[in-house]
């Protein structure tokens, strides 16, 4: 796991440097409140500001999910941006002067998250609110499954092969870290959508004499109807296979998703490992095992190059699986700038996944 350190003396530059900018920060966040009478908001990762830019603007068209909304930064800013890489984000002193100068300020609360106390504990958070979505809904272990490459706590960089155990403080270490991709469950994310809605609707009442609270309260409902929609069609995808069982060549971000639907899973790496090439003993066996189950596809997540998912499907053929395609499996984990700009929304990006898994299922 990668673990963010962020110095007492780091956290000072970065306060030095961003002293001006929290100054005419919040002049322009007091004359824009006046001229938009709508809470401000900061949110880190895509799903957060996704659902955030629902409730606060509305859902998007009802047949393909997508929005059309033009978000104003000042009251609805995303610190990760479209096409970054989430794990090895490190906020800069703009973004910092966001966070002190949102009347909310909204994160997930895993490892991907870990900067985010020192950065809080650096700056007066009396006047917002804080939301860690993590502590909303039930929680599960980040796992090792059988062939996936193990990681070594000290050294992304260090090969393992598949299979290969932790030392006993590692494994121990291991056995309690939580997953933090919550999202991809869409029961999580009915939940995430309602708890942003409280509290918007609570800071909008405090500070804004409840102008927006009903607006807030339709959307969310609005957009939980969306995401129980496309949650069916999910559904009714994965209740037509008759082998629930998909194969990522690639990261795992998935395991809220695969136990909401109760499917089984292989993949080269667990959902936080900065890893980008696999083992032969991992390719090894994802390739025995899309051959042994006949997969129509192998997975890759959003943003990969595919490398690792091309070689297991190129083996698998190979070794009698017949054509095997490689599809994208989104994880909504972050979006691609022309998704962000073509109004990507966690309903549209799972209705591309109904498709993939229409395909990928056997």
């Amino acid at each position: 796991m990668k673990k963010f350190i962020v110095s007492a003396a780091a956290i000072l530059c970065v306060l030095a440097c961003s002293a001006f900018l929290f100054a005419s920060g919040a002049k322009d966040g007091a004359k824009n409140k006046a001229q938009n009478d709508k809470p401000s908001v900061v949110a880190t990762i895509f799903p957060v500001y996704d659902f955030a830019r629902a409730v606060m603007y509305g859902a998007g068209d009802a047949q393909t999910g997508k929005t059309s909304v033009i978000v104003n930064e000042k009251n609805l800013k995303l610190l990760v941006k479209p096409g970054m890489e989430i794990h090895s984000f490190d906020p800069s002193p703009a973004d910092i002067a966001a966070i002190h100068n949102a009347d909310v300020f909204i994160y997930i609360g895993g490892e991907s998250d870990e900067w985010v106390e020192d950065v809080l504990k650096s700056i007066d958070t009396s006047d917002k609110t804080i939301v860690r979505l993590m502590d909303y809904v039930d929680l599960v272990d980040e796992e090792i499954v059988e062939g996936m490459e193990a990681e070594d706590e000290h050294d992304h960089e260090h090969d393992h092969a598949a299979g290969e155990a932790h030392d006993e403080h590692d494994h121990e270490e291991n056995e309690h870290e939580a997953d933090e991709h919550i999202w991809t469950s869409p029961a999580n994310a009915v939940k995430m959508v309602d708890v942003i809605r409280d509290a918007l609707v609570k800071i909008d009442t405090q500070k804004y004499g409840g102008k927006n609270a009903a607006v807030f309260t339709e959307n969310a409902a609005a957009y939980n109807a969306q995401i129980r929609a496309v949650d069916a069609q999910i559904r009714k995808a994965i209740d037509a296979a008759s082998d629930k069982f998909i194969l990522m060549g690639d990261r795992f971000p998935l395991r809220y998703f695969t136990d909401y639907y109760g499917l089984g899973y292989s993949a080269a790496f667990n959902g936080c490992s900065t890893a980008v090439e696999a083992s032969t003993a991992t390719i090894a066996y994802l390739i025995d095992k899309a051959a042994e189950k006949k997969v129509p596809a192998i997975f890759a997540i959003e943003l990969s190059n595919q490398k690792i998912a091309k070689t297991v499907a190129e083996g698998a053929a190979k070794k009698g699986a017949g054509s095997v395609q490689v599809l994208e499996l989104h994880t909504i984990h972050n979006v691609s700038r022309d998704d962000f700009k073509a109004g990507e929304t966690w309903v549209s990006l799972m209705k591309r996944n109904v498709a993939s898994l229409k395909k990928g299922l056997r």
